[in-house]
C-alpha cells in the first residue's frame, strides 16, 4: 500500500508543477531589466518612464525607461500561447519574414531574433521558458540593437519558467 502511494507522489508533483507554471503570474518586467541594467548599458541619465506598467498579471507585464525625446527602452514579457514560446517565435518569424527582415541572434535566448519593420523600428524578440520577451531600444530616434542584445541577455537569465 505504501509503495503504491509512493509511486503516486511523482505524478502528483509533476501535475502540480505543470499547473503552477501554466498559472504563474508574469515576472515583473522592471525586475528583469532594471534601471541599473539600463544605466550600465546606456548611461546614468536614463530614468523610469512614466508609462511603466509594472503590472504582474498572468500573461503580460512591461517596463519603460526614458532619456529625453527620442530615447526609450521598452521591455515587455508576454506568456506564449499554447504550444510554447519557441513555437510562437517560429510562427512569428515566418509571418514577419514575408515582408520584413528578420535576423537570428544565436547564443542569446531561445530563438532570439530581431524584426526590422522599418529602418527606425527594430525589435528584439526571444523566448525564455514559457515567456516571450520583447526589447526595443531607441537612441536619438534610431534603433540600438547592440543595447537590445545586452538587455535581453540579462532578462533571459533572470526569467524563471
Amino acid at each position: 500500500m505504501i509503495r503504491r502511494l509512493l509511486l503516486l507522489i511523482p505524478i502528483v508533483l509533476t501535475s502540480y508543477a505543470r499547473f503552477a507554471l501554466e498559472h504563474a503570474p508574469a515576472p515583473v518586467a522592471c525586475d528583469l531589466i532594471t534601471l541599473d541594467d539600463v544605466h550600465s548599458v546606456l548611461g546614468a541619465s536614463w530614468t523610469a518612464g512614466p508609462a511603466s506598467m509594472n503590472t504582474n498579471t498572468d500573461t503580460f507585464t512591461s517596463c519603460y525607461y526614458v532619456n529625453g525625446v527620442g530615447n526609450i527602452v521598452a521591455f515587455t514579457v508576454v506568456k506564449a500561447p499554447k504550444g510554447g514560446a519557441k513555437a510562437e517565435l517560429a510562427r512569428r518569424q515566418a509571418n514577419v519574414a514575408v515582408k520584413h527582415p528578420v535576423v537570428a541572434i544565436p547564443d542569446l535566448c531561445e530563438g532570439a531574433m530581431t524584426e526590422q519593420l522599418t529602418a527606425s523600428n527594430v525589435t528584439l524578440i526571444a523566448a525564455s521558458g514559457t515567456w516571450m520577451v520583447q526589447v526595443q531600444v531607441m537612441v536619438s530616434n534610431k534603433p540600438d540593437v547592440e543595447a537590445e542584445k545586452k538587455l535581453a541577455a540579462g532578462a533571459c537569465r533572470r526569467i524563471k519558467g
